[in-house]
C-alpha cells in the first residue's frame, strides 16, 4: 500500500467509521518534524520512520487527497453526521475482503456518506423504504464526481451500488431529495 493510500484511508474511516471530528494529512517527515540535512533519527526504539523533509512531505499525494475529501465534504452538513457502522456491506456478503470494510456516516435516513475502501459493489443498508435519493460517487484520489441521478431502495430500505470503473476505493453519498440541509 501506497503511503497516500494509507493516509486518504485514515481520514475517511476516521470520520465515517469513528466519528472522528476532523482529520489531518500526517507523513512522517511532518510527524518527525525533519528537517532538510536534519532528519528526527531513530526514535527511543531504534526505528527510524524516513529522512524526507518536512516542507516536501507535506507536498505528498496524499496531503492533495486529504485537501480533496476536506473540500467534498466541506458542501454537506458534515459536523451533523453521526457514524452508521451497520449501513453499508459489502454486497456479496463476503466474510472479509481484507482489513477494511465499507464505512458510513450520515444524518438519519436523510443523507448517508459511504467509503468504500476497494472496488467492490456495496449496500447501503437502513434507509427509509421505497425512497428516492440521489446518488453521486466522488473519486477520493483524484477529486472527480459522478452523478448517479435519482436511485430507489427497496422494501427494507436498501440500495446497492456497483463500484466505478477504477481499480481502487470509492465514496458513494446517497441523499433524499430536501431533506438535509447544506
Amino acid at each position: 500500500m501506497l503511503s497516500s493510500d494509507a493516509a486518504r484511508q485514515m481520514f475517511w474511516v476516521g470520520l465515517m467509521h469513528n466519528g472522528a471530528a476532523g482529520g489531518t494529512y500526517g507523513a512522517n517527515g511532518i510527524w518527525q518534524v525533519n528537517r532538510r540535512g536534519a532528519p528526527y533519527g531513530p526514535s527511543p526504539h531504534g526505528r527510524s520512520w524516513g529522512d524526507i523533509p518536512w516542507d516536501e512531505a507535506l507536498k505528498g499525494p496524499g496531503s492533495r487527497q486529504v485537501g480533496l475529501a476536506k473540500q467534498f465534504l466541506g458542501g454537506y452538513p458534515w459536523h451533523r453526521f453521526e457514524p452508521q457502522p451497520d449501513t453499508a456491506v459489502w454486497a456479496d456478503e463476503p466474510a472479509a475482503r481484507g482489513e477494511i470494510r465499507p464505512a458510513a456516516a450520515g444524518i438519519g435516513h436523510a443523507l448517508r456518506v459511504v467509503y468504500v475502501p476497494q472496488a467492490h459493489a456495496v449496500t447501503v443498508k437502513h434507509l427509509a423504504a421505497n425512497a428516492k435519493y440521489s446518488a453521486l460517487l466522488f473519486d477520493p484520489v483524484l477529486g472527480g464526481q459522478l452523478p448517479l441521478g435519482e436511485v430507489t431502495t427497496d422494501v427494507s430500505g436498501s440500495w446497492t451500488c456497483e463500484p466505478p470503473q477504477k481499480k481502487r476505493d470509492w465514496v458513494l453519498v446517497l441523499e433524499s431529495p430536501g431533506a438535509a440541509e447544506k
